[in-house]
């Protein structure tokens, strides 16, 4: 759910980071109050992306069905990895500020 990218205009973010904005930050963005909170909120929408909503990309089954039918014996506490902040990695592993971290994609024309 965490990733860097910096998109161009000849190349576009991957269609996960749209939906994490749309679907995770923007409406929760505002009422989150802690970094405990963030995290809180965050395994809740981790668990929910990859178990419960189904990605058409995928044909319409679940993350986690597509690879455990590609991995039969894949262990079942992998249904949910932990969020981690990503202040201090991404400003010590590279010369940036961490800007780029969010998606930058295109406004919708209205």
């Amino acid at each position: 759910m965490f990733r860097t990218i910096r998109a161009t205009p000849k190349k576009t973010p991957p269609r996960s980071h749209r939906t994490d904005d749309e679907e995770f930050y923007i409406p929760r963005a505002f009422n989150i109050t802690s970094e405990q909170q963030l995290l809180d909120e965050a395994m809740g929408y981790v668990y929910y992306y990859n178990n419960v909503r189904e990605h058409s990309s995928l044909g319409y089954i679940t993350p986690f069905e597509a690879l455990s039918n590609q991995l039969p014996n894949l262990h079942q506490g992998i249904h949910a990895p932990p969020p981690f902040l990503l202040d201090n990695v991404s400003t010590d592993i590279g010369p940036w500020s961490g800007y780029n971290l969010l998606a930058h994609y295109p406004s919708p024309s209205v």
